[in-house]
């Protein structure tokens, strides 16, 4: 799929919603509520006067297994529905599921251009590249415009030190992170916030490079209110570091097959000596998973524990005994593959 293509999916899904019934039946109810208050104080006094009651709110993956969380104020509401709506507030803001696109640029066209039915490729873009040639000229085709635009460092730190933490023997030369936020407007009087986090790895002969989005919208009166619990939200996200814990693990159980005739024996020697330095980099060295915490709080990642967090693994996986029985067929029935045939 083109790359221009996965953009115009991705806006419909960030943008779209702008055209349609705004909010369901429930966040209305809330909202009414919520105006019916303003009416006799100022909107903004009022809601700096309190300081909102924060809540974690889980993102689950596919197996219903707890990869992070994000705080709200505890009054939003939780989408359960299969769409693309993460969490509304009741005020009538949306944020939307996290939606990322990675890409290989072999820094060749022609090379791009025959690998491209098998993995996703695509020429490097800067992520104001991508905001200038891509979502830009999407926007304005919605009569959607961009009001403001601004670098949120913070996040982008966030994004770094978290992907630290995998496990990989494939060290690119440079690991650069980069957040840009930006502002909209449509003709409706709805303001939404479109966060690009950009990531690129530069390796000897490709970049592997890639982006997550994090889009909310809200009515106009009700903007800064919201985007100051989103923005608050992003950078404060909760790692669910045992799922790091077991990607790891995963990884570290991936033969790598040193006797390979065409290595030499100083080739050979290094790379047990990378793999045994990445697993003291990580932690993978840890027994269990309280070991690997304790490694976390030495390394500042982690500085207390919670038996009630959101994270907990015993607590929020809604398919425990289905989780664990993927992992053993994982570790158990590994099958060699007959490279016999090979010269």
């Amino acid at each position: 799929m083109k790359l221009t293509t996965i953009l115009i999916i991705i806006f419909i899904l960030a943008f779209t919603s702008c055209k349609g019934e705004y909010i369901s039946n429930s966040v209305e109810d809330l909202a009414e509520s919520y105006e019916t208050d303003a009416r006799s104080h100022s909107h903004q006094d009022h809601v700096l006067a309190e300081t909102p009651t924060l809540k974690y709110y889980p993102v689950l993956d596919d197996t219903q297994e707890v990869v992070g969380a994000y705080p709200f104020p505890a009054d939003w509401i939780l989408n359960t529905a299969t769409d693309s709506i993460f969490i509304q507030s009741p005020l009538g803001g949306k944020v939307f599921k996290n939606h990322s696109n990675y890409f290989w640029d072999y820094r060749s066209s022609e090379l791009n251009n025959k690998y491209k039915t098998q993995i996703n490729t695509a020429a490097f873009k800067t992520i104001e590249t991508l905001l200038k040639e891509d979502f830009r000229p999407y926007a304005d085709s919605l009569n959607i415009k961009l009001t403001h635009q601004y670098e949120l460092p913070e996040l982008a730190k966030l994004y770094k030190d978290n992907s630290s933490l995998y496990y990989s023997i494939h060290k690119p030369k440079d690991d650069t992170f980069k957040a840009l936020a930006t502002e909209w407007r449509d003709e409706k009087g709805i303001k939404s916030m479109l966060i690009i986090v950009q990531q690129s790895q530069i390796f000897e002969n490709e970049t592997l490079w890639g982006y997550t989005l994090h889009t909310m919208e809200v009515p106009e009166a009700y903007f800064e209110v919201t985007k100051e619990s989103f923005l608050y939200s992003l950078k404060n996200h909760k790692t669910c570091y045992q799922y790091i814990y077991e990607a790891n693990k995963r990884n570290t159980n991936i033969p790598y097959n040193n006797n390979c005739r065409y290595y030499t024996i100083k080739e050979r020697e290094e790379r047990r000596e990378a793999i045994h330095k990445e697993k003291l980099r990580t932690g993978m060295f840890s027994k269990n998973l309280d070991e690997y915490l304790e490694f976390l709080r030495s390394k500042g990642f982690l500085t207390i524990k919670d038996s009630n967090d959101v994270c907990n693994l015993t607590t929020y996986y809604k398919k425990e005994e289905y989780r664990k029985h993927n992992l053993d067929s994982i570790y158990t029935s590994y099958v060699p593959i007959d490279n016999s045939y090979k010269n």
